[in-house]
């Protein structure tokens, strides 16, 4: 096999795709890139057997064939190379591939391309058709509250399903939920409910751009994201994601609304005094105003008052100030909302859509 390829093309398609690889394996053959001709493109794949991504870019074909190289080599070779360089790549018969820009050149080893794994893409009840902006924002603004802990499994990926017409996006850790609902789709009335696993939620933005379509095809143990392009292939967690519905307060009876921004600022700032021990921060309701405490049980305190509308005086409820900034940051729009029943139940959060709802559950006074 020999080709020629632009190195920003090459970049490009390493992006998409080098990220799957994992660094520490006991199969070297999945820290590699599989290299694969066609008349005048070259498709490029990783994966790491739970996920696989494919970007196909253009080159110059000059003898075909398919060959595999060790992802971040070549990854950083690109990178390297000067800004301008046809990147030349070329297999010998003795096992080794030689890799040269302008004045560069690199001998590497090579693996049979037959070792290759394919993760077969079976038959998907489901197709249906989204814009890439749309479908970035619903798994991204439920990355934060995903699970890292690994004795429950159903918790580490995002939840993706349907509700009647509606397509919607779940993840949460048990202190803090996201639920990001998407109208106006067609095709979703045999969609499956799939829990798509973190690694793939964090990868989509390295895979596709927001302002390309993508075609998502679900079937309950795959899911697969194209946009011609590129072709990103995930396993689904196996295992029954939590009834969240039941979580969801149905009547509190309390409610602030405040300034997103300069509640953001605010906790930010008073955070200063929190520690990895006590994040816990005291919000308290009083007249025509919102007041931020924390005390820090190693020494130190920190408050501050901002405005706020809200219809219950003398209410007070401790919360993580780390959960609470990262809601922050994935609501919209210039106004958050808090909905209360009582400090020790869950806290009901939405921005200024009817998209996106967000629970986190209080704390107990200086926790």
């Amino acid at each position: 096999m020999k080709l020629t390829i632009e190195r920003d093309a090459l970049i490009n398609a390493l992006k998409a795709t080098a990220g799957v690889v994992e660094k520490k394996t006991t199969m070297p053959i999945v820290q590699h890139v599989r290299i694969k001709t066609n008349s005048k493109t070259a498709a490029f794949t990783a994966t790491d057997l739970d996920m696989e991504v494919t970007r196909k870019a253009d080159v110059n074909v000059i003898e075909g064939g398919t060959i595999c190289l060790r992802a971040d080599v070549l990854n950083e070779i690109a990178r390297r190379a000067p800004a301008d360089a046809a990147i030349t790549i070329e297999t010998k018969d003795n096992g080794k591939a030689i890799v040269s820009a302008k004045r560069s050149r690199f001998t590497l080893d090579a693996l049979p391309a037959d070792d290759f794994p394919d993760m077969k893409a079976e038959a998907f009840p489901t197709s249906f058709k989204i814009e890439g902006a749309k479908l970035l924002s619903l798994f991204g603004r439920t990355a934060f509250a995903i699970s890292t802990e690994e004795t429950r499994h159903y918790l580490n990926g995002t939840y993706l399903h349907a509700v009647k017409d509606q397509l919607r996006a779940v993840a949460t850790d048990g202190h803090t939920l996201a639920r990001i609902t998407l109208d106006g789709l067609d095709d979703l009335k045999a969609l499956p409910g799939v829990i798509v696993p973190a690694k793939a939620v964090a990868f989509l933005p390295k895979a596709f751009a927001p302002d390309c379509d993508l075609t998502v095809s679900v079937s309950e143990t795959k899911v697969k994201i194209t946009n011609g392009e590129t072709v990103m292939l995930t396993k689904t967690i196996d295992g029954t994601f939590p009834d969240y519905e039941r979580i969801i307060p149905r009547d509190p009876d309390k409610t602030l609304a405040v300034d997103r921004t300069a509640f953001e600022d605010a906790l930010e700032r008073v955070s200063i005094i929190g520690s990895e021990r006590s994040r816990a921060v005291t919000l308290e309701l009083l007249s025509g105003k919102l007041k931020l405490s924390i005390v820090n049980a190693e020494g130190g305190a920190a408050q501050e008052d901002l405005a706020a509308e809200h219809d219950a005086d003398g209410f007070k409820i401790a919360m993580n100030y780390k959960h609470l900034l990262s809601i922050l940051a994935t609501a919209d729009g210039p106004k958050v909302t808090f909905k209360f029943s009582d400090p020790g139940s869950p806290v009901l959060i939405t921005g200024s859509g009817e998209d996106a709802t967000f629970i986190c559950m209080p704390m107990r006074t200086g926790s």
